[in-house]
């Protein structure tokens, strides 16, 4: 299998042929050693395989004009294969060709090299940015560069480099200003499936140069043929929000006053209708329209049948790319479904546990009261509002998110601090106010009798017992 090349040449104005006609002479391929490494000899040999093949570029922006190869790859909708595909608005396009006479690709020597020098045109009708470049690059002594894009069908290696003795041309790309050319094999696929689209695109081009040719004729040459002036783009535009989803090829003024207006819809199918003024235009007047060209060897193309032959693979493309679009959009629905439902889940099992906490820490607080009163005589017992704050932080959630270094949650262990803490202060208060006397007890020993040792040390280990840890 042959292997793909590409090789940096240079373009040069040479003069306009007609209004839709440019004529250009390209720099092509000499037999020095490039910057890849490679070598091409036989150049001599190879001249007829430059004839007819096409000029192409690409526009990345409004305002760059000429890029690299570009190109995007896609799934062929019929096979699954990935193949490439130039709808994107940046990507190559066929503008021109080379010429297809053998005395207008020659051989040339500059500067002691000898190069293959070939004309070419482009056509200004579809590429008139690229031509008023051009045009300003000579006026400044400058020319674009290109880049020649090669099938290798033979080649050995001289050192270090590839020396390629057989090759098939495949096109030359027009690069934009400081563009690198693509690196081997980078656009091989592109460029052979642009063949069939550089027919069509020939035979549209005839057809105008065709009709540009009839339109200077004599006027007792033109029977029947009416005078047609292009509208400005204002008007265009106007026509264009007037027929939404059709995109409008011609739009011009007869000398009777009608407007003649041609567009195409998404399927290829081409349209005609006549309206005397623009602001009447509907889609509903649209009717089938057929517009013919011919070959050179006078064979007629139905423009509107090689359109929709054009089109319609890519329809097909389109519509598989929306309806896989459609799927991975429901997919993605139904994902943000299923995890809004698990995060209102999840919101609801962490209130839950919220709420289990707060019960089991006014839970713990109650038990841990009655737990240090179990220990205490019936006059000294702690009543529940000695627990109130305690029970009011749990309801406040000062407790729900205690967890010790393991990451466990020790609410309870908390409450039973802060219970047996509050106990204290209420008791500290009951022994400052019995030793200020305002306490119940009366021992008998303020009567001068001295209540047995015993009944001292009972009370200590009570109060031992209440502030111990359970």
């Amino acid at each position: 299998m042959g292997e793909y090349r590409q090789f940096d040449g240079e373009l040069r104005i040479l003069k306009r042929v007609n209004p839709l006609v440019f004529e250009v002479e390209l720099w092509l391929l000499n037999g020095k050693n490039n910057r890849n490494n490679w070598r091409y000899e036989n150049l001599r040999k190879h001249l007829p395989r430059f004839l007819g093949t096409p000029l192409l570029i690409a526009y990345p922006s409004r305002n760059q004009i000429g890029d690299g190869h570009n190109f995007r790859m896609v799934a062929d909708p019929k096979t699954g294969e990935m193949v490439p595909t130039f709808v994107d608005a940046d990507a190559e396009h066929i503008v021109g060709r080379l010429s297809e006479k053998p005395e207008e690709v020659r051989m040339e020597t500059r500067d002691g090299t000898e190069w293959i020098v070939g004309k070419g045109i482009i056509w200004k009708w579809y590429a008139r940015e690229l031509v008023d470049k051009i045009e300003r690059d000579a006026e400044q002594g400058r020319s674009m560069s290109v880049s020649i894009e090669t099938l290798v069908n033979e080649s050995h290696m001289d050192g270090n480099i590839e020396v390629e003795t057989d090759y098939e041309i495949l096109g030359t790309t027009i690069l934009g200003d400081h563009v690198a050319p693509a690196v081997a094999g980078a656009r091989v696929k592109a460029l052979q499936a642009l063949r069939g689209a550089f027919a069509e695109l020939k035979i549209r081009a005839a057809s105008y140069e065709q009709n540009n040719q009839e339109t200077n004729k004599p006027d007792n040459e033109q029977k029947g043929v009416k005078n047609l002036k292009l509208l400005n783009k204002q008007m265009c535009k106007t026509v264009g929000e007037k027929l939404p989803g059709y995109t409008v090829l011609s739009a011009a003024e007869n000398d009777d006053g009608l407007y003649k207006i041609v567009a195409a819809d998404e399927n290829g199918e081409v349209l005609a209708c006549s309206v005397s003024a623009l602001n009447d235009l509907a889609p509903e007047q649209l009717a089938a329209h057929t517009l013919s060209a011919k070959t050179e060897d006078g064979a007629e193309i139905n423009v509107g049948d090689a359109m929709q032959k054009l089109i319609g693979p890519r329809n097909c493309e389109i519509s598989l790319l929306r309806e896989q679009n459609e799927k991975l959009n429901a997919d993605l629905n139904g994902e943000k479904a299923r995890a809004s439902g698990l995060e209102k889940k999840i919101s609801e099992m962490e209130t839950a546990e919220k709420n289990r906490r707060v019960n089991a820490a006014k839970a713990k607080a109650v038990a841990e009261l009655e737990r240090i009163n179990s220990m205490r005589g019936e006059a000294e017992r702690f009543d529940d509002a000695c627990i109130q704050t305690v029970l009011t932080d749990c309801d406040n959630g000062i407790y729900t998110e205690c967890l010790n270094e393991k990451g466990e949650w020790c609410g309870e262990e908390k409450v039973c601090a802060a219970v047996r803490a509050s106990a204290m202060e209420q008791q500290m208060k009951m022994d400052e106010a019995r030793m200020n006397g305002k306490g119940k007890t009366v021992y008998a020993f303020e009567q001068g009798v001295r209540k047995n040792a015993a009944q001292a040390d009972d009370i200590e280990a009570l109060y031992r017992s209440m502030v111990q840890m359970p």
